[in-house]
């Protein structure tokens, strides 16, 4: 498993660092739950991107880069989704899955020897990451 250190290094340019890593490579690095995302497909006219690539991007896109623990938090934040899919309507849904992210990597931040405290912080932001989203702009799909 990455070291915490090389990890939040890993993120100062996260899809420079990760895009190019297979399946095999992010088992060892950080376990399958993160290797399950790669080319995962949210068939969700909301995302252009696979779960991988939309997370390494939202990683990406945080303004504040001093803080470690919104870049992890972003880089985590919906490792959950491909074990609460279900289909509706012909697309993907999530629910729960900002609960079942924070469940599954709290061990893996343990295993990175992050502090209780800095993980705590981690799984607020990872469990209340959607709590502000509106659904009610369906035309402002992906790419509108």
């Amino acid at each position: 498993m990455i070291d915490k250190i090389d990890f939040i290094k890993s993120l100062e340019s996260a899809r420079e660092y990760w895009s190019d890593k297979t399946k095999s490579e992010l088992v060892s690095l950080l376990g399958k739950d993160i290797a399950r995302m790669k080319d995962f497909d949210q068939n969700n006219p909301h995302h252009c991107f696979d779960l991988f690539v939309h997370s390494l991007t939202a990683v990406d896109n945080i303004e504040n880069r001093e803080n470690y623990l919104l870049l992890v938090s972003a880089f985590f934040h919906d490792i959950g989704k491909p074990k609460v899919a279900r289909k509706k309507n012909d697309r993907l849904v999530f629910y729960g899955h900002a609960l079942k992210s924070a469940d599954i990597i709290k061990k893996i931040l343990e295993g990175m020897s992050f502090s209780s405290e800095d993980i705590e912080q981690i799984l607020f932001y990872v469990t209340h990451h959607d709590d502000f989203i509106s659904y009610i702009l369906p035309e402002e799909a992906c790419g509108n």
